[in-house]
């Protein structure tokens, strides 16, 4: 059974098909893996990009297709303006009401 076999039978895709690293005369691989569980495409389009520096593995650019959900905004309380001065009496007050007893 082949890798791409395996990743078929666990409902995974490779969408790289064509070699992305080459060095000299060798014979190029491909290296890269993109697999996803889907039931709709996920990937638009990929592209390869030339390689970076002295690299030999080419770069991918990949264009997903993303359905933003709206989050609905957390709260943020603005410390900056908030009454330490009370907060801290409030504190010293309640400590003071507090018995220890250790034993």
């Amino acid at each position: 059974m082949t890798f791409i076999d395996i990743l078929r039978k666990n409902f995974l895709d490779q969408y790289i098909e064509t070699p992305t690293r080459a060095r000299g005369s060798s014979v190029p691989h491909i290296l890269d893996f993109v697999g996803l569980i889907s039931d709709e495409p996920f990937i638009e389009n990929i592209d390869f990009k030339a390689p970076l520096g002295k690299s030999n593995y080419c770069v991918l650019q990949i264009q997903c297709k993303i359905n933003p959900s709206c989050k609905q905004s957390l709260e943020k309380y603005a410390f900056s303006k908030g009454d330490h001065i009370g907060l801290r009496q409030s504190a010293v007050s309640f400590m003071g009401r507090l018995t220890f007893n250790p034993y």
